[in-house]
């Protein structure tokens, strides 16, 4: 789904993103990446799957996501 209110969302995220925590985002279903990328601040970090079934094939690509180094 969709937040209330994408505006805020999007500045809530900005505002803990910048105290550095880094967001990731992972969709399933019909995704709008473009919402979630706003959110996280880079492409890299946004994830899909079609159906949750289909989740577990993206563990591995979130965990190195999340362990990465940060590219400031």
């Amino acid at each position: 789904g969709r937040p209330d209110n994408q505006d805020a969302a999007v500045r809530q995220a900005n505002t803990t993103r910048n105290t550095g925590i880094r967001i990731v985002a992972a969709g399933i279903g019909s995704v709008l990446k473009d919402d979630l990328t706003a959110m996280t601040g880079d492409k890299d970090l946004v994830f899909s799957a079609k159906s949750f079934k289909d989740l577990p094939a993206l563990i591995s690509l979130i965990f190195s996501a999340v362990c990465a180094a940060p590219t400031t």
